[in-house]
């Protein structure tokens, strides 16, 4: 139910939102569980965050850095007719934040993830917003289209948003929890990296012991937990793998990255030229 507290503008929003995130819903035809979307008609990308820790739960994490395999293993577990062209691309200790959620039925795990990620991004705004964060506007950022994007694929945008905010808010009053939020962030390092860059920059340096020994702390444990050759084949295989995707453009891997990189070669531009655009 839409809050009465709305503004005549903010439910125009939500409306707007909503209907486009409908129609995008629809133009991957989500009735069609064997296509673009699988096991359930949203949350496409949970498909990878539910199998990869259940694999290394049975013993079978290397199938996890072989694409071959990997796709078997989708392909059976969720009776598909095609390659779903799906990839694990996090480092090990994403999967300790994965595995209570993989012991879940796929369904009721996907409505939880789902669920998490709506709650951590109405905290973020939340928190972000301070004392103009009326209900209203909590709900215009809940309902906006790229939060539908993110049902839609599976994603984690929420999660995300909480610990970059946090980190952010924090870094200055309670470092220790801005860096233990760096350290969350880790299992997408580019992010972390970013943040932790633009914090330096702007003088703030005091998280940095508690994002280091964080980051550690969970490598650490995914190697205890996962073993040490989940990351020797991480480091070995997944990430050298994948930066072959771009380096040498295998398109159809990469079709929906949106980067100045990708947008040169997509039009034809030589490798080298591609990469100077991105420089600049």
């Amino acid at each position: 139910m839409v809050p009465s507290s709305l503004s005549a503008r903010q439910r125009l929003l939500v409306a707007l939102g909503g209907l486009l995130s409908l129609l995008a819903w629809l133009s991957v035809r989500p009735w069609d569980l064997q296509g673009w979307t699988i096991g359930a008609p949203f949350g496409r990308d949970f498909v990878n965050f539910w199998m990869a820790p259940r694999l290394f739960l049975a013993g079978k994490g290397a199938v996890v850095a072989d694409i071959a395999a990997y796709r078997d293993a989708v392909m059976a577990a969720f009776a598909l007719p095609r390659d779903p062209r799906l990839l694990f691309v996090y480092p090990p200790h994403a999967l300790l934040f994965l595995t209570p959620l993989a012991a879940l039925p796929f369904l009721p795990g996907l409505l939880a993830w789902t669920a998490l990620n709506l709650a951590a991004l109405a905290a973020a705004t939340r928190l972000w917003l301070g004392p103009a964060a009326r209900p209203g506007l909590v709900l215009v950022v809940c309902t906006a289209p790229p939060v539908g994007a993110m049902v839609l694929c599976g994603h984690f945008g929420g999660l995300i948003a909480l610990a970059g905010t946090l980190a952010v808010l924090e870094s200055r009053r309670r470092p220790w929890i801005a860096g233990l939020c760096l350290a969350a962030l880790s299992i997408k390092p580019q992010l972390a990296l970013a943040l932790g860059l633009i914090l330096i920059g702007a003088g703030r340096w005091r998280w940095m012991p508690a994002a280091l020994l964080g980051t550690a702390t969970l490598a650490a444990l995914s190697a205890a937990l996962f073993g040490v050759e989940a990351w020797a084949r991480f480091v070995g295989t997944t990430m050298p793998t994948h930066s072959a995707f771009i380096t040498t453009f295998q398109a159809g891997w990469i079709a929906h990255a949106v980067t100045p990189y990708f947008g040169a070669r997509f039009l034809g531009v030589p490798a080298a030229l591609a990469w100077a655009i991105q420089g600049l």
